[in-house]
């Protein structure tokens, strides 16, 4: 499988979903380093491509990286997509994990300030 997604990806350099998918598969398999490349080809392809930009913050926080830089990359998701909810949930578990309870109970108002009214 991983020579069919390294092959995608060398034929297809500019493809900002190939790149992804290639840092999901690597990412499911726990090699963090590669999954990592891959998003970040992703956003260098499209700096507000949302769908990268969280799956660097989970390579960050789930496999025992960084939790700041988890931050930082959950906050370049929602600037590039400001409803894009999944970024929110891992950003509330992520300031809890760390304790910023007080960042985590002002989540709910910074959300309702990004939606629009309807």
């Amino acid at each position: 499988m991983e020579k069919l997604y390294l092959k995608a990806a060398m034929d297809n350099p500019l493809n900002k979903d190939l790149m992804n998918s290639t840092g999901i598969f690597y990412y499911n398999n726990a090699y963090a380093r590669k999954a990592e490349e891959y998003f970040r080809r992703a956003v260098k392809i499209d700096s507000a491509y949302v769908y990268a930009w969280y799956n660097l913050g989970l390579v960050f926080q789930h496999l025992d990286r960084d939790s700041s830089k988890a931050e930082q990359f959950y906050m370049k998701a929602l600037q590039a997509d400001p409803l894009y909810s999944p970024a929110f949930d891992n950003l509330a578990k992520l300031y809890k994990q760390r304790q910023k309870m007080r960042r985590w109970r002002t989540l709910p108002s910074v959300i309702k300030s990004r939606v629009p009214a309807m």
